[in-house]
């Protein structure tokens, strides 16, 4: 029945280039994970921040603010009419063009003069005090209340405060000055202007009296008001209709009378009379058209007279107003509140300089975070090294904790001598990893290989064969590592003959195993030392023998020397059966894996997976982490030449594990 859980072998027909390699997960980490991962950075960065700041808080000198508040408020003379100079009204441009008069320089000069004495501090050494005021002063409007404040920051509260108030004196007296010279000026066009306009006056008045004593008639009214000239008009115009109707009647009379002659007389007398009344209106009506005419000028000259009389008045009302500003000034000045010596200095402001500071570096502690893991390329996860490769991670070593012996070579017996340790489950479940994706069983060899050195590949295959004998299957154990061989001083055993010796001087391969403690495994040393071994790995021997080799055992692990080392991982690689990559955490980085990677798939080695070793215990869960950390190996289960010794090495320097060679 064929393996569910059966893991497919990674060779070349499967392989992902470097340049089509998934996205790592640590390229979409969270801003929260890195910061975590990289905390000390973080915090080294952070506490350099708020030390500093509290060395400026420390040395920065002390600054005092001393204030005062004033309400201005118009009360500038008006030439003539209401709202006629609408740049005088009370505005916020009115109050800005204030606080630009408090700044200027006479105002300035005249407090320094009024409280040099009272300044020694503050202008001592001083070639341009004005500089030194300017530097310091503030004037500002409020936005809602409209309020003038006049400050100014000093190490010296008490200079401060006089500062403040010797303005505030200063420039309540350039002003009321001002106003009484302004209104002065004024004063004096105003009744040159209404002395003119008096005389104007006069003439009007006179021209008016000269008019009706020229046309007196028009100004002879009746009782009721009406003009005599029109009412005699009308009389005349009445009595020239009833003559010309009488006139009309007569001569009716005339042509139908017995008496004609008579009759021709009354007529003739009637028409005499119409024609008089005819030219009587006709005399009247010129009277009335010249005094239309007069009337005319007349009205002309009283409304004249009228609005030279109304401008006097008014010139006469200003002078009075004008008089009254020259005596009070022209601006109402209130001062609201007056500077005082401060007892709290305002600068530096040490609650708001600490908290940007922390804000400031934990800012740039989280960015040199991410700046530090944008530039590390160390593999960190073991999901990260999967999805770099598209390997299936086998087994997840984690970083030790305790010492399994006082010396380095003891780590690799990891799973005899501390099996109840959670770096002897890791390596079960590497051995169960590699049981359920064994192939069909066909290839019975397995390389164990690194990028590097230090990354752990050397005690992964002592611990690897362990549990597989462990387990009831016959391995052997080839330490192919010719150039720095450790396998028979993690077991104890001689090396003076082994697979050099086999290959280079034709010694029998019985006469080079050696049994170890553990039952089901048996190690071949790397023997003799060589100069060239990687001629020993590189023939038709080695290849006779690792298939001789393979039909004594129903494993064999081959410890290999590091892939970007040298050549021989690559030789072996193409020679066994399958491939198992160890890498480091923090410590082997993506562009060594990626490189170690399509070496041997550049040999056509089938990859079963990947071994990510020394991974800190809080990137993955294991199997045995739900043990305390105390539970790894009691001593009176240890051999008693072990019994002195806990589990595994603590630290995170690589070079300090038995776990690194």
């Amino acid at each position: 029945m064929a393996n569910r859980f059966a893991i497919e072998p990674y060779s070349r027909a499967t392989a992902v280039s470097s340049t089509e390699a998934p996205a790592l997960p640590g390229d979409g980490r969270s801003m929260i994970e890195t910061a975590w991962r990289r905390r000390f950075t973080v915090a080294a960065v952070t506490i350099l921040c708020v030390v500093g700041a509290f060395v400026y808080c420390a040395s920065a000198t002390r600054v005092y603010s001393a204030y005062s508040r004033l309400y201005v408020q118009q009360n500038g003379p008006r030439l003539l009419a209401q709202g006629a100079d609408p740049g005088l009204t009370q505005s916020d441009a009115y109050l800005f063009r204030q606080c630009e008069v408090i700044k200027a320089e006479p105002i300035l000069k005249q407090a320094i003069a009024a409280s040099e004495d009272e300044m020694k501090q503050t202008f001592a050494g001083a070639n341009d005090p004005i500089g030194v005021v300017h530097k310091g002063l503030g004037v500002a409007v409020g936005k809602k209340d409209e309020i003038i404040t006049i400050s100014f920051d000093s190490p010296y509260p008490d200079e401060a405060a006089v500062l403040v108030n010797s303005i505030v004196a200063a420039y309540r007296s350039y002003a009321t000055d001002t106003a009484q010279s302004s209104a002065a000026g004024m004063l004096k066009v105003l009744r040159g202007e209404k002395e003119k306009q008096e005389k104007l006056l006069d003439d009007k008045l006179r021209q008016i009296v000269a008019f009706k004593q020229s046309n007196g008639e028009m100004f002879f009214n009746t009782d009721r008001g009406t003009n005599i000239l029109l009412q005699n008009l009308a009389t005349i115009s009445d009595q020239l209709t009833r003559a010309r109707l009488a006139a009309t009647s007569a001569y009716a009379s005339y042509e139908s009378a017995s008496n004609r002659p008579l009759a021709f007389k009354q007529w003739s007398d009637l028409q005499r009379q119409a024609l008089e009344y005819e030219r009587l209106f006709e005399t009247e009506k010129a009277k009335a058209l010249k005094i239309n005419d007069a009337q005319a000028e007349f009205t002309k000259l009283q409304v004249e007279a009228d609005r030279t009389t109304k401008l006097c008045d008014l010139l006469d009302s200003r002078i009075k107003e004008i008089s009254v500003t020259e005596d009070s000034g022209a601006m109402n000045i209130q001062v609201l509140e007056a500077a005082k010596v401060e007892q709290y200095p305002t600068s530096p402001k040490r609650t708001i300089i600490l908290l940007a500071a922390l804000a400031a570096g934990l800012g740039l502690g989280c960015a040199a975070a991410v700046a530090h893991e944008a530039l590390d390329q160390r593999v960190r996860a073991p999901d990260e090294t999967g999805q770099l490769l598209g390997l299936p991670v086998l087994g997840v070593v984690p970083i030790v904790r305790h010492a399994v012996a006082a010396a380095r070579k003891q780590l690799g017996r990891a799973v005899h001598l501390a099996p109840n340790s959670d770096v002897a489950d890791a390596y079960r479940m590497l051995r169960a990893a590699f049981y359920y994706g064994w192939p069909n069983r066909e290839a019975k060899s397995v390389v164990v290989t690194s990028p590097t050195r230090g990354d752990g590949k050397s005690t992964t295959a002592s611990n690897l064969a362990i549990a597989m004998a462990q387990a009831g299957i016959r391995t052997l154990l080839i330490d192919a590592d010719l150039r720095a061989a450790v396998q028979h001083r993690v077991f104890g055993v001689s090396n003076t003959t082994g697979l050099s010796d086999i290959i280079s001087r034709g010694v029998a391969v019985e006469h080079t195993l050696r049994k170890t403690e553990t039952e089901n495994l048996v190690l071949l040393p790397s023997g003799t030392p060589t100069t060239t071994p990687a001629e020993v790995t590189n023939g038709q021997a080695f290849a006779k023998l690792l298939q001789q080799l393979e039909a004594d055992y129903d494993l064999v692990v081959i410890d290999s020397p590091p892939l970007l080392d040298v050549a021989d991982a690559r030789i072996l690689g193409a020679q066994a059966g399958l491939t198992i990559l160890t890498v480091r955490a923090d410590k082997s980085t993506r562009q060594d894996v990626r490189q170690a990677c399509q070496q041997l798939l550049s040999v056509g080695s089938s990859i079963l997976g990947v071994v990510v070793n020394g991974v800190s215990r809080g990137r993955r869960a294991y199997a045995g982490e739900y043990r305390s950390d105390e539970a790894d190996v009691p001593p009176g289960l240890m051999e008693p030449n072990l019994a002195a010794a806990r589990s595994l090495p603590a630290g995170n320097d690589p070079g300090a594990h038995a776990l690194t060679y």
